[in-house]
């Protein structure tokens, strides 16, 4: 164990098989940021590595354990392969688990915990009431079983933000919980400046012979109606049809379908509604910041969320945000005046939408310019990582009280 005031040696237990995802975001700011002020960091994988997730974290100078090379979690709890990976892991101060709802998470913090290694816990959103809700008789069950020890002996619980921190201590009254929010990916600051310099244009506009577009309006993320509150955006765009187009509006929801059955219902919803609302294909890196950086406004209507990394891009990118208190972010948006905050039903939608129809687009780019400014102040992980290294010492000394021992 380090002196206290040294950087942490941080372990983070995370899912890594999918991309992209907003857990391996986080973790890429985050372990940039950490290894940046002399962390040691290692990645333990609860799930087989994404070939370019793996390489990303080996290119910083992060350690990569497990996935796919160790056969998967089952098999690294198999002996003698659990005491070669536990000693291996001893030499990390504190334990970061991210995402509560994956069997490999809790199978692996299990030996770890009983080694002594303190530990904490991001839910990442999947304590909030709407993740509880989807598929609730087997949270219950993963609640009383695989957790029922895990999240209450943890050292504290991670919220990204007020609300869910209030959501965690409805389920875990009594647990510490600490707030601290997620900051923009590094690759988006380093191309912020420069592209909000140019003169942005992108094909995803492009009309052929119709009407040129005149605002921009996007929506890019999963395509997931239960989460991302697509259906109730899509009616709301139907009852506001005439003041959009009259605008010169167009709406383009960029991204993968969760399932054929959300995109059975995004294409029956949208019937009728073409060209005033396309469909474009998942956007990756610099093409989702050209993407990004070449609308008017950005729409994240959300049943629920933790933290929605693309709202914290939009807003570092100087775009005015539409938001639904289920995206976590309303308050914020609000208190930067940099967008519009939207109760979660279609007609407040389309009240909301209407209004942005009838900003002027340079009171737009002056609103946008302050969520800019607030991403810059509050949202950049060099501004955040000091308060992680804090997190991780409070960790740390909460579990050696409870253990009786001297800080």
């Amino acid at each position: 164990m380090k002196e206290s005031t040294a950087c942490p040696a941080v372990l983070h237990i995370a899912p890594v098989a999918v991309l992209p995802s907003g857990v391996v975001e986080v973790l890429t700011g985050l372990t940039q940021e950490l290894l940046r002020r002399g962390c040691e960091v290692g990645i333990l994988a609860s799930t087989p590595w994404h070939p370019d997730t793996k390489e990303r974290f080996t290119a910083m100078g992060a350690a990569c354990y497990g996935g796919a090379e160790g056969g998967g979690w089952r098999q690294m709890l198999a002996r003698p392969r659990l005491s070669t990976l536990v000693g291996d892991l001893l030499r990390y101060d504190v334990v970061h688990l991210h995402n509560v709802w994956v069997p490999g998470n809790a199978a692996l913090v299990g030996p770890l915990r009983q080694s002594g290694l303190p530990y904490l816990v991001s839910p990442h959103g999947g304590l909030m009431p709407a993740a509880l809700h989807h598929h609730a008789w087997r949270k219950r069950l993963f609640l009383s079983t695989v957790l029922r020890n895990l999240i209450p002996q943890a050292a504290l619980i991670h919220a990204l933000n007020s609300a869910e921190e209030q959501a965690i201590a409805s389920v875990y009254p009594g647990v510490p919980t600490r707030v601290l929010p997620s900051g923009v990916p590094p690759l988006l600051l380093e191309s912020a400046e420069r592209v909000k310099q140019e003169k942005i244009d992108h094909e995803a506009w492009a009309a052929g012979d119709l009407d040129p577009c005149r605002l921009r309006l996007l929506y890019l993320g999963r395509l997931d109606v239960r989460y991302k509150g697509l259906d109730v955006l899509l009616q709301a765009v139907d009852l506001c049809r005439a003041p959009l187009a009259a605008s010169g509006a167009r709406l383009v929801l960029a991204g993968p379908f969760n399932s054929d059955a959300d995109e059975q219902v995004v294409r029956h919803l949208m019937e009728g509604m073409e060209p005033l609302v396309r469909l474009w294909p998942p956007v990756y890196g610099e093409e989702k910041i050209r993407l990004m950086a070449s609308c008017d406004v950005f729409l994240y209507p959300s049943r629920s969320e933790g933290l929605p990394v693309s709202v914290l891009e939009a807003l570092a990118l100087g775009k005015p945000c539409v938001v639904t208190p289920g995206s976590n972010m309303a308050d914020v948006v609000q208190r930067a005046d940099a967008g519009f905050a939207s109760d979660f039903s279609m007609e407040a939608l389309a009240e909301v939408l209407v209004r942005v129809a009838r900003t002027p687009l340079e009171n737009l780019r002056t609103i946008g310019a302050r969520g800019a400014r607030w991403a810059r102040e509050n949202a950049t992980w060099q501004v955040l990582g000091e308060k992680y290294e804090d997190m991780y010492r409070e960790a740390i000394a909460r579990s050696r009280q409870r253990r009786g021992e001297v800080g």
